[in-house]
């Protein structure tokens, strides 16, 4: 998955990005990428068996629904307060296991 930065950020410097996702079926969201420290990251790779940093599992033949936010230091009385943008528009996505690609035929 990927995303860019917002075309807004509030007047301050984003300072990272949340990768957030749920079933197709509106289940309840979960974080699966916390960069609120990597401003510069701006992909973030989900794969089939993978329990992941934040222990999401991915199957194969599934539909997720993906959102990321923009992070930014907001309070400048204390750089620990970190202020949330809105979520991306949801994106769908159906999970596929890899496919080997095949050899092409051989001439005529």
């Amino acid at each position: 998955l990927s995303w860019q930065s917002p075309t807004e950020d509030g007047g301050t410097d984003v300072t990272g990005y949340e990768l957030w996702m749920d079933e197709w079926n509106g289940g309840s969201n979960f974080i699966i990428y916390d960069g609120s420290d990597s401003s510069e990251v701006f992909q973030y790779t989900v794969q089939t068996g993978d329990s992941g940093p934040l222990n999401q599992v991915v199957e194969s033949g599934r539909q997720y629904r993906f959102s990321v936010r923009a992070i930014n230091n907001c309070n400048p009385e204390d750089q620990d307060f970190s202020c949330y943008g809105e979520f991306s528009e949801v994106q769908l996505f159906t999970v596929r296991d890899p496919r080997r690609l095949l050899p092409p035929a051989a001439p005529k």
